[in-house]
C-alpha cells in the first residue's frame, strides 16, 4: 500500500547544504520528515545546525562520536579529519577497532586517555544508557577543558526524569513497560532506559560537573526552510569547565 504524502517543504538541508523537498510520509516528524537527496531526519539536522552555528571549527577539532547512525554521521565523518566513532559490542574486547573502522567502546567505561577530544557526539544514545551518571562522568573526563558533548534525546518539558529500570548487579530489571528505539547495529532495537525531563541540566552537573545549555528549535522561517520541524528536536550542549 502505498504511503500519502503528509507534507513538503521546500528549503536548504543542514547535513548535504543541497536545495531540497523535505518530505513527511507520516505525521510523527521526527522520524519521517526527510530531505528528499540525503534522508536526513530533523534530529540529524539539528546537530548539523548547532555544529555550524556554534562550532564553525569543528572540521578542524578531534571528535568522536557513540552509535552514529544516519547523514549526519556520514557528512562529519567525511568533513572531519580528526573524527573516531564507536558502538557498543558487550561479548567483545573494550578498544579494539572493528572492521569497518569503529571502535568497541562501551560509555560507561570508556578506554580513552583523560583531556582526548574537543567534541563528543551523541545522537539519541543516553535514553539507552543503564547507567547515565557513570556515562555522562565519562564523557566529560575524555574532553578536553572546554570540550562540548553535544547530543539529543527526547526531553519529556512537564516532567522529571525517570528510570524506566533498576539494576541488579549488571541485571536489567524492567519497571515500566519495555519500550525499544531502532539500534544500528541490532535488528531487535535497543531498551529505553530513561525518560528525560526537564531537570537533566542538573542531572548533567551533579554526576559530572558540566554545565549544560538545551537548545530548542521554535517555529520560524528559518528553522521551516531548514527541515527543523519534529517533536523531541532539544540538542543538548555541555560543556567541561
Amino acid at each position: 500500500m502505498k504511503m500519502k504524502l503528509i507534507r513538503h517543504t521546500f528549503g536548504i538541508c543542514p547535513c548535504c547544504g543541497r536545495k531540497t523537498v523535505f518530505l513527511a510520509n507520516g505525521y510523527w516528524l521526527r522520524d519521517y520528515y526527510v530531505c528528499l537527496f540525503c534522508r536526513s531526519i530533523p534530529r540529524q539536522r539539528a546537530i548539523m545546525s548547532i555544529l555550524k552555528d556554534k562550532f564553525p571549527e569543528y572540521k578542524n577539532m578531534k571528535i568522536h562520536e557513540s552509535s552514529p547512525s544516519g547523514a549526519a554521521f556520514h557528512q562529519i565523518k567525511r568533513e572531519c579529519r580528526n573524527y573516531s566513532y564507536s558502538y557498543f559490542y558487550d561479548t567483545e574486547t573494550p578498544g579494539i577497532e572493528k572492521a569497518d573502522g569503529s571502535i568497541n567502546e562501551n560509555l560507561e567505561n570508556l578506554t580513552f586517555a583523560d583531556n582526548t577530544f574537543d567534541l563528543f557526539i551523541t545522537q539519541d544514545v543516553m535514553e539507552h544508557v543503564n547507567r547515565p551518571e557513570r556515562a555522562f562522568s565519562e564523557i566529560c573526563r575524555v574532553l578536553k577543558r572546554g570540550g562540548v558533548h553535544v547530543f539529543t534525546t527526547p526531553i519529556y518539558h512537564f516532567q522529571k526524569t525517570q528510570a524506566r529500570i533498576e539494576l541488579d548487579g549488571d541485571k536489567v530489571i524492567c519497571v515500566l513497560p519495555e519500550v525499544y528505539h531502532g539500534n544500528p547495529i541490532d535488528h531487535k532495537g535497543s531498551l529505553v532506559t530513561y525518560d528525560w525531563g526537564y531537570d537533566i541540566a542538573d542531572f548533567i552537573k551533579k554526576c559530572s560537573g558540566m554545565e549544560s545549555e538545551i537548545i530548542e528549535f521554535n517555529n520560524c522561517k528559518k528553522n521551516y526552510r531548514h527541515g527543523l520541524e519534529a517533536d523531541f528536536l532539544e540538542v543538548v550542549v555541555s560543556r567541561k569547565v
